[in-house]
């Protein structure tokens, strides 16, 4: 059930959806641009589909921590996405064994979203990007 208040801002963010999407998509955008130049493998988009863009997510073999570390030192926040996955808590004896999930545990370890909103303007967007190519090529 969702309170009244965020059912109210709800529906008034639905005249703009389309402009939101937009703003989205232009942040992606950069970000996308950046990607091979910081070694990421990024969200792919099948043909036909349209990316609402609420995160943007790229993967970083060996790089992401780095990359985060050198973006907060810079004011910029990000989040390892996957991390911390279920499987590895310790759940006192609560839980049955998890199977090996070395995709899960791949991607916990490497997988890194940059700032996005619809409030980013292009310039933020590419000073993220670019933030981001810097730490992950070891040039900062």
């Amino acid at each position: 059930v969702m309170p009244e208040t965020a059912a109210v801002a709800a529906l008034d963010l639905l005249d703009d959806l389309d402009g939101l999407l937009e703003r989205r998509a232009r942040v992606a955008a950069k970000y996308n641009e950046a990607a091979p130049l910081m070694g990421a493998l990024r969200q792919q988009v099948r043909p036909g589909d349209r990316h609402a863009w609420v995160h943007w997510v790229g993967r970083l073999p060996g790089r992401r921590d780095a990359v985060a570390a050198g973006l907060a030192r810079a004011g910029i926040q990000s989040k390892p996405y996957y991390a911390p996955v279920l499987h590895r808590h310790d759940w006192g004896g609560l839980a049955e064994p998890a199977p090996p999930l070395p995709v899960t545990e791949a991607l916990a370890d490497e997988v890194l979203a940059l700032p996005m909103s619809s409030e980013l303007s292009t310039a933020d967007a590419e000073r993220v990007a670019w933030a981001a190519v810097r730490w992950a090529t070891g040039r900062p």
